[in-house]
C-alpha cells in the first residue's frame, strides 16, 4: 500500500486517503445518479414487501404455517441488501458505525415495522452523515472519521446496554 501511494499522483493519494476514511469529496454526479437509482428502486421494493421482512423475523416454524417461502425472501433481501451496501461503500468509502446508529435511532423512533423503518433508517443515517461532513469540513478532515467518533462511544453504550 505504501508503495502504491508514494509512486502515485499527490491528488489521487489525497482521494484514495480520503476515501478510505469515509468522505464524499470528489463525488461526481455521475456517481450521485447511480445512487438516486438505487434508491428508487430500493424504496419501493421496501413498501411492497416490507411485510415480508417482517415475517422472516419470526421463528421458522411460524413462517412456514404463513405459507411464506423464507429461502427465496431471504436470498431476494440478502441480495439486495449487499448490491445497496456494495454500491454506497464504492461510493463514499468506509463510513464505519454510520450502519450501526442510524438503524438503532430509527428504530427507537419509528418501531420495527421494516416498512418505515428501512426509510426512515435511510433517512436518519444521511442526516447523521451531512452533520459529520459540515462538522468535517472545516477541519479537513473525512466525514467518515466524525462518525467514527461519535459512534465509538454510541458502540460502547450499545455494549453496556445490553
Amino acid at each position: 500500500m505504501v508503495v502504491l501511494m508514494s509512486s502515485a499522483n499527490r491528488e489521487k493519494v489525497d482521494f484514495l486517503a480520503k476515501w478510505l476514511s469515509g468522505s464524499i469529496w470528489g463525488v461526481e454526479w455521475p456517481y450521485v445518479w447511480v445512487m438516486f437509482v438505487m434508491l428508487l428502486l430500493l424504496v419501493p421494493l421496501v413498501f411492497l414487501y416490507g411485510h415480508k421482512l417482517d415475517l422472516l423475523t419470526l421463528d421458522e416454524n411460524t413462517i412456514i404455517n404463513l405459507g411464506l417461502r423464507a429461502g427465496i425472501w431471504r436470498i431476494l433481501f440478502i441480495g439486495v441488501a449487499v448490491v445497496f451496501a456494495a454500491v454506497t461503500v464504492s461510493i463514499t468509502g468506509a463510513i464505519t458505525f454510520l450502519g450501526l446508529i442510524g438503524p438503532h435511532i430509527a428504530r427507537s423512533l419509528v418501531g420495527p415495522k421494516h416498512r418505515f423503518f428501512l426509510p426512515i433508517a435511510m433517512l436518519v443515517g444521511a442526516g447523521l452523515f451531512l452533520i459529520a461532513d459540515t462538522i468535517a469540513k472545516p477541519l479537513q478532515l473525512p466525514a467518515g472519521i466524525i462518525v467514527s467518533i461519535i459512534g465509538s462511544p454510541y458502540f460502547i453504550y450499545l455494549l453496556f446496554k445490553k
